[in-house]
């Protein structure tokens, strides 16, 4: 199973990786190696941001990071090449990822039977690098639990303008070979798995579960994961008070008592910023962020 981190940078299993959502906008894509795991997860890459873009890599594996160790990966058996991103595997198959070398291949696998549908808790099987999702997914986690792993959508389209089938999803890319469709959460209502959180894509209103980080409001931040649980991470000239060019503020409840005063000093509970790429749509209801006050 593959596992990833989402922030202004993300990071996936495997080898040592620099992926991130990047605090430009672009798509977050893989540049080194991402391992699988059956229970144990490691990191991908995500922006504060940046749709799905194709410079994503995958995270440390040291503990240290929150992550676990990978073991080597096993030489995948003979395989026929395919694309992902257009699977024409021959019926009872599906074109499956799989890691070779410091980079990423895909390959005709045989679909479990019965297989698990989306959304339902998988496991990978080290011995020929395939998992139980049904066609068109991928088992997938966030964090060292094994609760973590679900089963993902591939995106289909290209890994230049990735498709998944809900539009408030956030793309991620590894190496051009494949994107995967991670599942959107509401702040207000967290159900992420045990072990990570429900932070958000900032600029584009959408809500994803990743890694908890451990940066607190109005403090520097490079990485949407960086943030604490119920934050996220901001452009300065959103916040009175912020010395870094981003930093860290809380997510809030507009129906609610403000939190926000509390918080950050100088912000109230306001609406989402209109920042240019924001999809309102993908907003939860009621959903706001602790901003300057008018």
């Amino acid at each position: 199973m593959l596992a990833a981190t989402l922030g202004c940078g993300l990071g996936g299993s495997g080898s040592e990786t620099d992926a991130a959502t990047s605090t430009d906008g672009s798509t977050a894509h893989t540049t080194t190696s991402a391992t699988t795991t059956t229970t144990a997860a490691t990191s991908t890459a995500t922006t504060t941001t940046g749709e799905a873009s194709s410079s994503t890599t995958p995270a440390p594996t040291d503990t240290s990071a929150g992550f676990a160790v990978m073991p080597d990966m096993p030489t995948p058996p003979p395989v026929t090449p395919c694309e992902v991103w257009n699977d024409t595997c021959p019926e009872g198959q599906k074109c499956h990822p799989y890691e070779q070398g410091r980079t990423w291949a895909a390959g005709c696998m045989e679909v479990a039977d019965p297989p698990i549908p989306v959304g339902g808790q998988c496991n990978m099987n080290w011995g020929v690098l395939e998992d139980d999702c049904e066609r068109g997914a991928m088992c997938f986690g966030l964090g060292v639990f094994s609760d973590s792993t679900r089963c993902t959508p591939l995106a289909t389209g290209s890994p230049d303008a990735p498709i998944c089938p809900d539009p408030c999803t956030f793309p991620f890319v590894y190496y051009d070979t494949f994107g995967l469709c991670t599942p959107p959460c509401d702040p207000l209502a967290p159900d992420c798995p045990e072990g990570v959180a429900c932070n958000s894509v900032a600029h584009r209103g959408k809500f994803v579960c990743t890694p908890v980080g451990t940066v607190g409001p109005n403090e520097a931040c490079e990485r949407t994961d960086d943030c604490v649980e119920g934050s996220t991470c901001v452009p300065h000239i959103v916040l009175p008070d912020c010395n870094s060019t981003y930093c860290c503020t809380p997510v809030c409840d507009q129906n609610a008592p403000d939190p926000c005063p509390d918080a950050v000093p100088g912000t109230a509970c306001q609406t989402w910023p209109p920042f240019p790429d924001l999809d309102e749509a993908c907003l939860p209801p009621g959903v706001g962020m602790c901003t300057t006050a008018p």
